[in-house]
């Protein structure tokens, strides 16, 4: 672009809304913006001309400082230099400069404005070029542009002046340094004039794209990441699969809940000078925010190449993984921890998962191979690691020694004299400060105090956002004054509120407040404790016990302690580490209905906020307790005060919740109750609830009343508990629970608090009531013979894809790398269940740059069913993209397909759907039954199965008489499957049909239904599969709809396509475990024998009935118990919901639940033990059915090793002596009928190489965590007489494994090893 495209000129031509501009004319698009300068010339001996100017830019009024240089010819354009000098201004700020042939300089101005953002400004100083040539007649440009040489008077040298007249010397003789890397090279010194001028920029169309970088460490290696690859919104764990292919670390829930995506960072503490270590949600950490930071994925931690870490081996000897999708997550949340506190205990190791879900190993085994590493580990956990870590001992490539293991920097233990401390500290660690060049540093630095923290720090920034990254409360301030109307502003801490309200933003301007040492302080004075704004909570929980007990303790914070301990429960470990209080507090000011734990406690502290205005410049103060309705807009939390409670302020904290920990409260509360000796309010006291509505927080009715009341008087107690329930009166809200419940939720807390604060005063009885639940160590012990006759069959090994699995080596559907075109697809959904579709517009979305095209109905070549035959004898049509009409919620309309995940989300949300003749949809059983939307339930051979009818005898009229008839209605709920890794799938076009790439434990499904879609042969569907991360039947049939979706995609655009649905997208879109209700009518003598048995069994399939495992649960229902009349019936139910399907043995966990609740029922109405009932009601041995193993073996084993009797005689003493707290323990017999099917078929190949003789087998069975490779493993090294080592399971393809069956049910494994013994 010709310089003459950004003329300066000495005068304006006009000004337009207050600022001063100039039209090009030639219709440019281009943005005029005018800066007030100050102008510093002079030369820098034989090679170099330079111009300084300081700058003002008049849309925001920022200062800058730019130097505008003509380079000799031997200086590169691409070089970058770095200059420091002390200009003896306080409000310059620092520039990259790039030096080049001509005049180039980056010429940027930190204004919110995406006008005059951030561009490359090519300028020629051929004027003052003229000059010092005296070849120019310009006397006006001689006089205000003179140049004085470096041969000035010495007398002028280092002498400032403060004089700022035009044409006086300002300052002169100040050597300039010029770093080029990072070497310093001096430059003769200069002697400057000032001048003032006003100079027109007009900025190219095309200079206003992308700018900036941020720099980080990962995994050891710098990383520079700017908009023009990477957009300003990207979530770490996006850039970290899919822009540098770093996959171990996983994702799943992007709501900060699951732990998939941890990894370990470090961030400078500003507070203690030092650097902080933490484990951190990658899903919810915008890459943007990493400035400056150092992280660490699974990929450091240690690989099959430079060795295990212990932590890995661990959890790989102690059998932690099945599916291996959560293991990654685990190890790094244990290391991050490690890293933080140093050695941990059981206990610590406990607390640091409450974020980490684990589907399907279960946490026992985790828990031991952790505790394992603990400081007071057992005898037994200690020995048992030393054994897994001498069987993990290799040849080390580097040494040819016996394998040491790694440390945790990465360093060789065979290169390193260890120590003690060695395996506890991380390179992370022992960095007090970062090598990082920070963009934000200044580049013009002073040995004087200087005013350069005021800036407001734009760092990157493109066509829809930029980010800032102030310094001091003062740039934050600054940032926040050039936000317009129309901007969308997001104060970034931790970002981790995006995992609890994901619709809010999108954003235009982010604020980092990560340097703003104001923000990170923690101050301890005899009558505060004041927290800045940006402190975690984790490091809140810490300054809070410091201050109630630890040896720098405060008098009148003892109740910290409570408020540290309902802090510890608050979201999870990887959320509190990076997400702070104030973050929190900004949530509930956003959303008021939010049940925030934060807010309520701070607010019973009576804590007081100091708020910056960005308006007034001025600082204001806040009680939390009044923030949920202050106006927030251009104004930031700075910290907080807490001041001290007087001695007789009783504080309690409450919370009711779904879970222990990880979950948001049904009820929460907080009171502080003023009293005397006597148990009297002394003064108004405050009783604080949230999860009631954003309407409700505090009970001042009741506060008054109790004003001089005793709370040891009963009546006094439930005289305000009856005022509660009058005032506080919860919203209506499903997802909190019931209005009934809620209400007497606070009567509950608030008679707690009581029973709590009088202790003594109460009877031993109700004590409990005023007591927390106090979870002890989790324990537990797993014992099983052994027969070594067999080995290696049935011997107890390590799943041959453990130490993949905890190093993150273990590839998942979407850790597969993207392919050169590879496009990505976000369903497009409904949002009415039953209603007809008039129009559905996605021109908005297609004009979205990236947006490929929209896909639908109309594009399919096939069947529009994503459902072939599957398990179903009759089946019927799924439909992939809804006409006409929707049949139910969230069913696809469409595919948006774009060429990133992001786009496509994006895009996805900007098509439009237009509804009519909207009905209300039946969604409940007792709502099908209304409308008669009964269906026959389908039995094996096809035909309508009408359940079980049997009648062995039948009584006299006195037997009758003697019996108890019982009656009763359940419903057993719908579950969601929860796959770690939810549904993946990847459709690549070839030269003969497509590879599918598919999350599905059933390829023949699979590869039938794509076929039927795209109307191609099957043999033109290749599908494999590696492994799934999970699965429980919702990768049966369900997962088709993603690999239709994709394949017909993939068809239109000839490109690969691929789709990893989204946690919402999901559950809403696809069904879950089938809802049961029942209806039962039983007959029982006096001992609670049963005498008739008579159940009305209904499954809600929802819209269609192709997977409904209602005949197996009418079979199922006996369970171990006889009866002389049993009457089963079981019906389907269809509804307006998204078809149901097969979840974790279908139908067993149903029925069993159907008729344990008539047991219990029976023993109520009996006054009965339970487990009396159960054992009068087992089956008897019979010649047809065989023995009852459960009465003969099982029950009588049970009992002596788990001590029953003992047991349930400590708990009945216990219930007797507390009224409120209660103990139970039941006895549940489970009986899952596992009789062979022959339609569970399965192929296998083994090959063997004549090259080394190793084996490598492919079967048709899928690798879903049940281990079902090991055990092939094992039976082929058996069967072969070969070492395990060299047995390798290739991927189940639909080759090989053409027409194999369904990998479920428990019948997979045990099938595929015989059929790779035969």
């Amino acid at each position: 672009m010709s310089a003459s495209t950004l003329p300066i000129s000495p005068e304006p031509s006009g000004r337009e809304g207050g600022r001063e501009g100039i039209d090009l004319g030639g219709g440019s698009s281009g943005c005029c913006v005018w800066f007030e300068e100050d102008v510093y010339t002079g030369t820098t001996g034989c090679t170099t001309h330079a111009c300084v100017v300081v700058s003002t830019c008049l849309c925001c009024g920022q200062h800058m400082l730019v130097l505008l240089c003509q380079s000799s010819p031997d200086v590169r354009s691409t070089d970058m230099w770095r200059i420091e000098h002390n200009p003896q201004r306080s409000d310059l700020l620092s520039h990259l400069l790039r030096s080049s042939r001509g005049v180039r300089s980056l010429y940027s101005c930190w204004c919110h404005d995406r006008l005059c953002s951030a561009s490359v400004l090519q300028l020629r100083l051929r004027q003052e070029e003229k000059l010092r040539q005296g070849r120019s007649n310009d006397k006006k440009l001689k006089k205000t542009c003179s140049l004085f040489s470096a041969e000035q008077p010495s007398k002028q040298r280092n002498k400032p002046h403060t004089s700022s007249g035009p044409g006086e010397v300002l300052w002169s003789g100040e050597p300039l340094r010029v770093y080029q890397s990072q070497d310093p090279v001096l430059v003769p010194s200069l002697c400057w004039r000032r001048v003032n001028r006003k100079t027109s920029v007009q900025l190219h169309p095309d200079m206003q794209a992308a700018r900036g970088t941020v720099l980080f460490v990962l995994n050891g290696k710098e990383h520079k990441v700017s908009p023009d690859r990477v957009p300003v919104d990207t979530r770490l764990v996006d850039y970290l699969r899919y822009h540098v292919h770093a996959t171990g670390t996983k994702v799943m829930c992007r709501e900060g809940g699951c732990g998939a995506c941890i990894v370990v960072a470090s961030a400078p503490d500003l507070d203690k000078g030092a650097r902080r270590v933490f484990s951190v949600q990658a899903c919810q950490l915008l890459v943007y925010a990493c400035n400056d930071w150092e992280i660490q994925t699974i990929e450091y931690l240690g690989d099959r190449y430079s060795g295990y870490h212990r932590i890995q081996q661990a959890l790989a000897g102690f059998y932690g993984t099945q599916c291996g999708y959560c293991s990654p997550g685990m190890c790094m949340t244990m290391y991050g921890e490690t890293q933080r506190k140093g050695a941990l205990t059981a206990q610590q190791v406990e607390e640091a998962l409450d974020g980490n879900i684990c589907r399907c190993t279960g946490y026992r085994p985790i828990l031991d191979a952790f505790k394992s590493l603990a400081l007071d580990a057992t005898p037994k956990l200690k020995t048992q690691l030393a054994d897994i870590e001498e069987a993990y001992k290799s040849k080390c490539p580097r040494t040819g020694e016996l394998c040491a293991g790694k440390l945790s920097d990465g360093d060789c233990r065979g290169l390193t004299k260890p120590t003690a401390a060695s395996d506890n500290c991380s390179s992370l660690n022992n960095s007090s400060v970062s090598y990082l060049p920070s963009i934000i540093s200044s580049l013009f630095l002073s040995s004087e105090p200087t005013d350069l923290t005021a800036d407001s720090r734009l760092g990157v920034s493109d066509s829809t956002a930029r980010w800032f990254y102030p310094v001091s409360g003062k740039g934050v301030m600054n940032a926040l004054r050039l936000a317009t109307p129309q901007d969308n502003v997001l104060l970034v801490a931790g970002n981790t509120g995006s995992g609890v309200f994901k619709n809010d933003g999108p954003y235009t301007m982010f604020i980092s407040l990560d340097k703003v040492p104001e923000m990170q302080k923690v101050t301890q004075t005899s009558t505060s404790l004041k927290v800045g704004a940006r402190v975690p909570l984790s490091t809140c929980i810490d300054a809070f016990r410091a201050a109630a007990s630890g040896p720098s303790s405060l008098r009148g914070y003892a109740h910290l302690n409570q408020i540290a301990d309902h802090w510890q429960v608050v979201a999870n470990t990887a959320v509190r580490n990076n997400g702070s209080w104030a973050g929190n507090l900004m949530l509930k000011n956003r959303h008021n209905d939010f049940p925030s734990d934060v807010f309520l406690t701070l607010s019973v502290c009576d804590a007081t906020l100091l708020i910056g205005n960005a308006v007034t410049g001025k600082p204001e103060h806040l009680k939390v307790i009044d923030f949920p309705a202050y106006d927030m807009t251009k104004k930031v939390i700075v910290g907080m005060s807490i001041p001290p409670m007087p001695a007789n302020t009783q504080i309690r904290t409450f919370k009711i919740t779904p879970r222990a920990v990880n979950a948001h409260a049904y009820v929460n509360t907080a009171m502080r109750l003023p009293l005397n000796a006597e148990f009297m309010v002394t003064s108004t006291p405050t009783l604080l609830f949230g999860g009631l509505g954003g309407h409700f927080v505090s009970a001042s009715k009741t506060e008054q009343f109790l004003v001089g009341k005793r709370l040891s008087e009963e009546r006094v107690v439930q005289e305000a508990a009856r005022r509660l329930a009058d005032e506080a009166v919860p919203a209506v809200d499903p997802h909190q629970g019931s209005v009934e419940y809620r209400q007497s939720l606070v009567q509950s807390l608030f008679y707690k608090a009581v029973v709590s604060i009088l202790r003594d005063r109460v009877s031993r009885e109700l004590r409990s009531a005023g007591e927390k639940l106090k979870r002890g160590l989790n324990s537990g012990q797993q014992d099983f013979d052994a027969n070594s006759d067999t080995w290696p069959i049935g011997q107890a090994i390590p799943k041959i894809e453990s130490l993949i699995q905890v190093s993150g080596e273990a590839e998942y559907g979407d850790d597969v790398p993207l392919l050169p075109g590879e496009l990505h697809g976000q369903f497009v959904v409904s949002h009415y269940a039953d209603a007809r579709i008039d129009r559905v517009d996605a021109s908005q979305a297609l004009s979205l740059p990236g947006v490929v095209d929209f896909v639908t109905a109309a594009d399919i070549a096939g069947k529009n069913s994503y459902y072939a035959q599957g398990l179903s004898l009759l089946p019927k049509p799924d439909i992939l993209f809804a006409v006409e009409r929707t049949i139910y919620h969230s069913q696809p309309i469409g595919l948006v397909v774009a060429e990133d995940r992001d786009t496509a989300h994006a895009a996805a949300k900007l098509v439009t759907v237009s509804y009519s003749d909207i009905k209300k949809p039946v969604l409940h059983a007792k709502d099908a039954l209304k409308h008669n939307r009964v269906r026959e339930c389908v039995g094996g051979d096809g035909k309508p199965y009408e359940g079980i009818h049997l009648h062995a005898s039948s009584m006299s009229a006195d037997q009758i008489k003697m019996t108890h008839q019982i009656k009763g209605e359940m419903e057993v709920n719908t579950q969601y499957h929860f796959p770690m890794e939810l549904v993946i799938a990847r459709a690549i076009p070839i030269e003969d049909g497509y590879d599918i790439v598919c999350s599905t434990q059933f390829p023949n499904e699979t590869q039938s239904a794509v076929a039927a879609v795209l109307n191609v042969p099957a043999n033109s569907i290749n599908l494999s599969v590696r492994r799934l991360g999970g699965a429980f039947g919702v990768k049966i049939s369900r997962c088709n709809l993603a690999a239709c979706a994709v394949a017909v995609a993939a068809a239109k655009t000839r490109r690969p396509v691929r789709v990893f649905m989204d946690l919402q997208t999901s559950m809403a879109a696809m069904g879950w475990r089938e809802p049961y209700y029942a209806t039962y009518d039983v007959t029982v003598d006096s001992t609670g024998k049963f005498k008739k048995v008579n159940v009305q069994m209904y499954s809600n399939t929802g819209h269609v009935d192709n997977e409904s495992s209602i005949a197996t649960a009418a079979l199922a229902l006996h369970n171990v118990y006889d009866s002389p009349v049993w009457k089963v019936v079981p019906k389907n139910l269809t509804t307006d919901c998204a078809a149901n399907t097969w979840c974790r043995a279908p139908g067993h966990p149903e029925s069993i639940a159907i008729v344990e609740t008539i047991i219990e029922h029976v023993a109520a109405q009996l006054n009965m033990d339970p487990l009396a009932v159960r054992e009068i009601n087992l089956l008897p041995d019979s010649p047809d059915k065989g023995p009852n193993v459960f009465k003969n073996s099982i029950l009588p084993l049970l009992k002596e090793k788990a001590d029953i009797d003992r047991r349930k005689r400590r708990v009945a003493q216990f219930n007797k002596e507390n009224r409120w707290r209660k103990r139970g323990l039941s006895v549940t017999p489970l009986r899952y009928d596992f009789p062979f099917i022959p339609y569970f078929r399965y192929t296998a190949l083994v090959a063997i190489y004549a090259h080394d003789g190793t084996v490598a087998i492919s079967h048709g069975g899928i690798e879903m965590g049940q281990g079902i490779n090991t055990k092939v493993a094992q039976v082929a090294a058996a069967i072969l007489g070969v070492p395990m080592d060299l047995i390798k399971i290739k991927p189940t393809n639909t080759v090989i494994g053409a027409n194999s069956m369904v990998t479920g049910g428990s019948y997979g494994t045990d099938t595929v090893c015989h059929v790779s013994e035969l």
